[in-house]
C-alpha cells in the first residue's frame, strides 16, 4: 500500500491514507469538473458567452478589469484570457479587498 501511495504522489495523484486507496476498487464513476484543473493544473478559461448585442472585447475588459489584482486562480484565469486576446485590464484607481465568509 505504501508504494502504490507513493507511486501516485510521483504522478501528481494524492491518496489520503491507505484506507481510501483499499476502497478504490469500489469506484464506478469518476466526474470531473471543467475548470482545467485537471489537466493543466491551473483554471483556464474555455469559453465566452455573450448576451445578444454584447461584444466580446468589451466583455472581458470589464471581467479583467474587476479581476486584476485578484488572488483567486479563476479571477487570474479572466485576466490572463483577457490578454492572450490582446486586452489589457484597466486599473481601477479605487478598489478595495475583502475576505468573504462562507455559510
Amino acid at each position: 500500500m505504501v508504494v502504490g501511495v507513493g507511486k501516485g504522489a510521483e504522478n501528481g495523484i494524492l491518496i489520503k491514507g491507505g484506507e481510501n486507496l483499499q476502497r478504490a476498487h469500489k469506484v464506478t464513476t469518476v466526474v470531473f469538473d471543467k475548470t482545467g484543473t485537471l489537466t493543466k493544473g491551473e483554471p483556464t478559461v474555455t469559453s465566452i458567452v455573450l448576451l445578444e448585442g454584447m461584444d466580446e472585447k468589451d466583455v472581458m475588459m470589464l471581467a479583467a478589469s474587476a479581476e486584476l489584482g485578484s488572488e483567486h486562480p479563476l479571477g487570474e484565469a479572466v485576466v490572463k484570457k483577457a490578454r492572450e486576446l490582446g486586452i489589457e485590464p484597466i486599473r481601477s484607481e479605487r478598489s478595495s479587498r475583502f475576505r468573504a465568509k462562507a455559510l
